[in-house]
C-alpha cells in the first residue's frame, strides 16, 4: 500500500512540477509547441524535469531547455586560446 502511495504521492509531484515549468516557459516568452507540451507534461522523471527548470534560466527556445542546448557561452580552458 506504501509503495502505490509513494508512486501517487511521485506522479503528482511531477505533474505540479511540469505545469510550473509551462509557466516558467511562458513567463520567459518561449513558445511551447503542443508536441512540446506533451513531452513536457508525460514526464514523470523528477530530475528530468529539475534539469529543463535549470536550462530554462538560459535557453533561447523551448526546443534547447529539452534537449539541452543552451546559449550560455563555454568556458575556455585553461591555457585555451581565444578564436577570432
Amino acid at each position: 500500500m506504501k509503495a502505490l502511495a509513494d508512486r501517487t504521492y511521485l506522479q503528482g509531484k511531477a505533474e505540479g512540477m511540469a505545469e510550473g515549468l509551462l509557466a516558467l516557459l511562458g513567463l520567459l516568452g518561449l513558445a511551447v509547441s503542443p508536441a512540446e507540451r506533451e513531452r513536457i507534461r508525460g514526464t514523470v522523471d523528477l530530475a528530468t524535469i529539475d534539469r529543463w527548470f535549470e536550462r530554462a534560466a538560459t535557453a533561447p527556445s523551448t526546443a534547447a531547455v529539452l534537449g539541452g542546448r543552451s546559449r550560455r557561452p563555454q568556458r575556455r580552458r585553461e591555457g585555451q586560446q581565444r578564436r577570432g
